[in-house]
């Protein structure tokens, strides 16, 4: 894909801070795509995974809120939103989701924010028991 637009960069980065953890927030990952005309944003916070003791390799998913009034006024105009609240099916990679669709600077964007990490990504974030510390291991 082409390098992104920095309107569209900075509307991803503001999308996050409508984000807000009920702990300390991990990684958050942006995918983007185009299709036709509409600018695809989905945004999904990083599960931790445990390395050491008896809990290794498990993963913990974030504790967030997301604030719809901050969400909505990114928009030039919102067209709509929803919330699914189940996956449509076992290939339904968004599972529970908020969904967006409106204008941004001239632009159709779609955004998304899952609830969770998609399987296909490994986490951004170990909890080392060990050294009692944490790596994010995600770029941001």
């Amino acid at each position: 894909m082409s390098k992104q637009p920095i309107w569209l960069k900075e509307f991803a980065n503001r999308a996050c801070a409508c984000l807000h953890a009920l702990e300390e927030m991990p990684p958050i990952g942006c995918h983007v795509a185009v299709e036709e005309a509409t600018w695809e944003v989905s945004l999904f916070v990083s599960s931790t995974e445990i390395v050491g003791g008896r809990h290794d390799g498990e993963r913990l998913a974030c504790l967030f809120v997301v604030d719809l009034a901050a969400l909505f006024q990114l928009f030039d105009m919102v067209e709509s939103a929803s919330w699914q609240p189940h996956p449509f099916n076992e290939q339904d990679e968004l599972r529970n989701h908020v969904s967006v669709e409106g204008y941004v600077e001239g632009h159709h964007v779609g955004l998304r924010i899952l609830a969770d990490l998609p399987d296909r990504f490994a986490p951004g974030r170990y909890l080392n028991l060990h050294d009692q510390n944490f790596l994010d291991t995600w770029l941001t």
